[in-house]
């Protein structure tokens, strides 16, 4: 329940108008969309803390959007990071060297630690 606690702190830590407002710009999305990929967000970042070495969290693409938005944003982002996490989480895409079978991998972890943590509230994304 870490994860949710996590979650449901970060979603009241700030006002994300600004986070929504880049997605909406730069995406296409619509605002009832964006406010739904950076809820998926949320319960992503607040896996963060259950990575461990070799063993990172793999998110889906959609909701990598939303971080995007949110590092354009960067004096909410750091607040964010310093405040949820007590350090900056940069944004470093998965070394391109590493095997699909690994991502792969990194993803189903991800995925049962998310399961784990949401149960049926677990975000999930379309495609879109």
């Amino acid at each position: 329940m870490a994860g949710r606690l996590l979650r449901d702190q970060m979603r009241t830590a700030f006002d994300y108008t600004p986070v929504l407002d880049t997605a909406v710009q730069h995406y296409a999305l619509d605002r009832a969309t964006a406010a739904d990929l950076f809820d998926g967000l949320l319960q992503w970042l607040s896996a963060i803390p259950f990575a461990r070495p070799g063993q990172p969290i793999q998110q889906v693409e959609s909701i990598d959007r939303l971080w995007h938005a949110f590092v354009l944003n960067t004096k909410l982002y750091r607040r964010f990071c310093d405040r949820c996490f007590g350090r900056y989480i940069d944004h470093d895409p998965l070394d391109r060297n590493v095997a699909e079978l690994s991502k792969k991998q990194y993803a189903r972890f991800t995925l049962a630690t998310l399961e784990q943590e949401f149960g049926s509230e677990l975000h999930r994304p379309s495609a879109t």
